[in-house]
């Protein structure tokens, strides 16, 4: 989940990895987190694996039931959930496609069903997800408009964002509580502005991800990441989700 403060001075600071935490009850969840059934999404070769739309708490509700939850998702009908994008067979089998606002469409094994996701005023969104022994995981997050969150989030991962974190006066990281290999793809059409993370936490499983800095030129200064912790047997697995959030974000 972001909880990067961006007020004050610039600050340099030891990125912290650790193993994500529910902060909700399970009834909030099922209160909040609607799963929402959108058809069948279609992946090249006429491959076709479930859709759905997860809500989530308007963070500008203005008070009515209706307007509580983010959960206008459209139907997969006749060809909304097509993606240019190849998974075999096998991994149809154990994926689904799910979509959370802010966040935006995601692979993760089908039987998963613990969620817990959030927006705030701004736009900035994240979730977490796990398997059903709370062992493995994917995680994701979207600094939105938040320039501030997006450069201190991104200076990890991206030295202009660390430099322009500095030089506005945000807070920046300079290393992490644990080795993390970077490797920047700088082939079109990423030019450098993505990055692929690797890192272990003791006691857990590998953990893999990709992270997206929009650079400063763009219209909207943005980081968003997604990262997936996965039983290594099940390594093709969590390749085909990363590499669908490479693919579509």
């Amino acid at each position: 989940m972001l909880g990067v403060s961006t007020t004050g001075f610039a600050e340099d600071h030891i990125y912290q990895f650790a193993f994500p935490k529910l902060h909700s009850s399970a009834a909030e969840r099922a209160r909040i987190h609607q799963w929402i059934a959108l058809g069948k999404a279609r992946f090249k070769g006429n491959i076709f694996i479930p859709a759905y739309g997860i809500s989530i708490e308007n963070p500008v509700s203005d008070g009515t039931k209706e307007d509580a939850l983010l959960k206008d998702f459209s139907s997969c009908q006749p060809k909304a959930c097509d993606f240019n994008f190849t998974i075999n067979a096998a991994q149809a089998q154990q994926l689904a496609l799910y979509q959370v606002e802010g966040l935006g469409w995601f692979l993760a094994p089908r039987h998963w069903n613990i969620i817990e996701a959030s927006m705030g005023p701004s736009g900035i969104a994240a979730l977490v997800m796990f398997s059903p022994d709370g062992k493995q995981y994917l995680s994701m997050d979207d600094s939105s408009a938040c320039v501030g969150c997006a450069l201190s989030s991104a200076s990890l991962f991206f030295k202009t964002a660390q430099q322009e974190a500095k030089k506005n006066e945000f807070w920046f990281y300079t290393g992490s509580n644990v080795p993390v290999n970077i490797v920047h793809l700088k082939t079109a059409p990423y030019g450098g502005q993505t990055a692929l993370y690797h890192y272990q936490l003791v006691s857990h499983y590998p953990s893999d991800g990709v992270a997206k800095f929009t650079g400063m030129q763009a219209d909207i200064v943005n980081f968003r990441r997604m990262t997936v912790s996965l039983n290594p047997k099940d390594k093709v697995l969590a390749q085909a989700m990363l590499n669908f959030y490479l693919f579509s974000h």
